[in-house]
């Protein structure tokens, strides 16, 4: 899941239309461990069984699909939050400390990853823009015969 230029949340990259399909549960109802990853910064391990309470709409969804737990962390540079990065399980209902911290160390590299790509992309959109303004530029200051 990433950060829309909106400020709202979109999956930008699944593995499957189950993870799709649970993501936008969370989208709908505005909350779910997805979306407080990228809005708190921190790793959210959960059950989803236990998270029903919290999160009733995503925790259904999620169950219906066959899911048991997951586990979302947070994918930030410098405070500012890109979103987050979902892991689901089908097979157990937490996700284990190792595979946390393992998860932690992907996000952590991923957003440098991430926050590179972005500030590419952006100075090659002003370089463009730059470079079509001096285009026309120098077509208007081209003397005209007579």
């Amino acid at each position: 899941m990433c950060s829309s230029d909106l400020g709202g949340f979109e999956t930008t990259t699944s593995t499957s239309d189950d993870v799709s399909d649970a993501d936008r549960a969370q989208y709908r109802s505005g909350f779910g461990p997805c979306l407080e990853a990228a809005r708190n910064g921190k790793t959210v391990n959960i059950g989803l069984v236990e998270s029903r309470a919290r999160w009733p709409e995503f925790a259904d969804a999620a169950i219906l699909a066959g899911f048991r737990g997951v586990l979302a962390t947070s994918l930030a540079v410098r405070s500012v939050s890109l979103g987050s990065l979902n892991l689901y399980s089908r097979g157990q209902d937490s996700f284990t400390v190792a595979e946390e911290r393992a998860a932690e160390r992907f996000a952590a590299q991923a957003s440098v990853v991430l926050s590179n790509a972005a500030m590419y992309a952006t100075v090659e959109m002003i370089n463009e823009q730059l470079r079509c303004a001096w285009q026309a530029a120098t077509r208007s200051a081209k003397p005209r015969g007579s």
